[in-house]
């Protein structure tokens, strides 16, 4: 969607709002204080003095497809932040959120702060995101016919009625309707092929029964395929629901995850001699793989540091699995 400049104006404004009062909240006890600096900096920023929070009149398309602004800057509000209160700060993987950090540090370095690029964390859902999606580029032609099937299945109430006709009522499949996926979200890929398992004998009795349908029929050898698919997603998926946690801290299991889905893949790599799995697995496992690991060589010491101050893993974790 494009956006004006007024747009981006806002969004940015909201956000280095939200930044700064929060900085402020962990900065200073006395809450009048508080108070009166958050109505300062609302002011600063909402109402009487818009300061250039951001030079983006030019856009790049970056490696993951992000717009990527030439130049951030941060605001030049005088803000009570000191050294001992600035730690970690954790965003996706864009190269917007690099520039940004890399500005953060020179501007903390410059001031006296000691906040280093190693703080940096990298959401680790998100690398499962780029690294999921490197792997789906190798089922695009099949994940397309499938996404058009469904597609197809999905415009039309009376091809939904036909086809809960065919589920029968066994396993309450017949309260199921096929899942389309989107582009942003990888897990969406997972959740279609998995419908779509669900329901595979009354897809293909519905794609039997509609002339205009047989043409995205799946083949025997198509659906074998996304058996296949879908086991080797079911790990990503698996690790994403703990990476995406809420209510428990995460960064004490990025190491392990890391290192679990980096087994599992290089598994593949290890059985592809036997023809146990198709070759567009192994190789959506090998660039899924190469994607992981760039990530990976990424890590600082605060996963290292968090993974053994953890009870539940300590040093043994490094121990056990050298």
């Amino acid at each position: 969607m494009h956006r004006t400049e007024k747009d981006q104006y806002k969004l940015a404004s909201n956000f280095f709002l939200r930044l700064a009062q929060t900085l402020c909240a962990l900065s200073i006890p006395d809450f009048q204080e508080k108070m009166r600096l958050f109505h300062d900096i609302h002011d600063l920023i909402k109402l009487k003095k818009p300061i250039q929070l951001m030079q983006a009149s030019q856009q790049d398309k970056n490696e993951e497809g992000n717009d990527e602004p030439h130049d951030v800057l941060l605001p030049q509000a005088n803000l009570p932040v000191t050294d001992e209160k600035i730690f970690c700060i954790t965003t996706d993987n864009a190269s917007s959120n690099s520039t940004f950090v890399q500005r953060l540090t020179d501007y903390c370095d410059s001031n006296g702060l000691d906040f280093k690029l190693d703080n940096w964390i990298r959401c680790l859902a998100h690398v499962i995101n780029l690294s999921v999606k490197e792997a789906l580029k190798h089922f695009k032609p099949l994940l397309a016919k499938l996404h058009k099937l469904v597609k197809a299945v999905r415009a039309s109430p009376q091809r939904l009625k036909k086809l809960k006709e065919f589920c029968g009522t066994e396993n309450n499949v017949d309260k199921l309707v096929p899942i389309l996926d989107v582009d942003t979200r990888w897990s969406s890929s997972f959740e279609m092929i998995e419908r779509a398992l669900k329901i595979k004998t009354a897809l293909d009795s519905l794609t039997n029964s509609e002339r205009d349908l047989r043409r995205l029929e799946l083949e025997d050898e198509e659906w074998t395929l996304l058996i296949e698919i879908q086991s080797f997603l079911k790990p990503f998926a698996e690790i994403t629901r703990v990476a995406e946690g809420s209510t428990f801290p995460t960064l004490v299991f990025a190491v392990p995850l890391y290192n679990s889905l980096m087994i599992v893949l290089d598994g593949y790599e290890e059985e592809k001699d036997d023809f146990v799995h198709d070759f567009l697995i192994i190789d959506a496992a090998r660039s899924a793989n190469l994607k992981l690991k760039a990530y990976y060589n990424k890590t600082t010491s605060i996963y290292l540091i968090a993974t053994i101050l953890d009870p539940r893993l300590k040093l043994e974790y490094f121990k056990d699995n050298e």
